[in-house]
C-alpha cells in the first residue's frame, strides 16, 4: 500500500506502474472521487475491471484507465458488475464491467460490439459516447468471446445526443448501429 496515511485523499493518478504495483497502491485507499491509471507497464492483456474491484466505488465520479491498444482484456460478464452509483465520466482503453446508472460521458476504446453493448446497458443518462472498436489486427488475431450476460436489444440510451464512432468499419459497426 501507499506509504502514507491520507484519509481525505479524493483524487489519485498513477502512471507507468506495473499491474502488481497498481494493485498494491489501490489496496486500502479511502473512497476516491477520481481515479486515473495511465500507461501501465505491462505487456499483454490486463483485466481493467480488477483495478476497479480493488477500490471502494461508492463515491467514484471519474474513472480513467488508459493503456495501449493491446492491453485491454476481455469483458467477463459471468461475474457481477461492479456498482459505481455516482460514476459520471468513464474513459477507458479496454472493457470494464461496471454498473454506472449516473454515467453521462463515456470514451470507450478497444472493445468489441457485444462488450460495448453490455457496458452501456445501465447508461440511461448517457449523453456523449465516443467508441472505438478493437484495431483490425487485434480483431483478426483474437477470437471474439461469448458473453455470459444476455443483451436486450436495442440498448436504450434516451439522453444520448453526441456519438463518435471510430475504427475499422466492420460487420460489428453495422450491427451496433442497427
Amino acid at each position: 500500500p501507499l506509504l502514507l496515511d491520507a484519509p481525505k485523499l479524493q483524487r489519485l493518478s498513477v502512471t507507468f506502474f506495473t499491474r502488481d504495483q497498481i494493485m498494491e497502491i489501490l489496496a486500502g485507499l479511502p473512497p476516491l472521487v477520481r481515479l486515473a491509471i495511465q500507461k501501465p507497464r505491462e505487456k499483454g492483456r490486463l483485466d481493467f475491471t480488477a483495478f476497479i474491484r480493488a477500490i471502494q466505488t461508492d463515491r467514484l465520479k471519474f474513472l480513467r484507465i488508459n493503456g495501449d491498444d493491446t492491453q485491454g482484456g476481455i469483458l467477463d460478464t459471468g461475474v457481477e458488475a461492479i456498482p459505481c452509483p455516482r460514476l459520471e465520466t468513464l474513459d477507458v482503453t479496454g472493457p470494464v464491467w461496471v454498473d454506472a446508472p449516473a454515467l453521462r460521458e463515456a470514451k470507450i476504446f478497444n472493445v468489441r460490439n457485444g462488450e460495448l453493448l453490455c457496458m452501456l446497458r445501465s447508461g440511461q443518462h448517457l449523453r456523449r459516447l465516443h467508441a472505438r472498436w478493437h484495431p483490425e489486427w487485434v480483431i483478426n488475431s483474437a477470437p471474439t468471446p461469448g458473453l455470459a450476460e444476455p443483451i436486450d436489444f436495442p440498448v436504450n440510451l434516451p439522453e444520448l445526443h453526441t456519438l463518435f464512432l471510430a475504427g475499422v468499419m466492420t460487420r460489428e459497426t453495422r450491427t451496433f448501429l442497427n
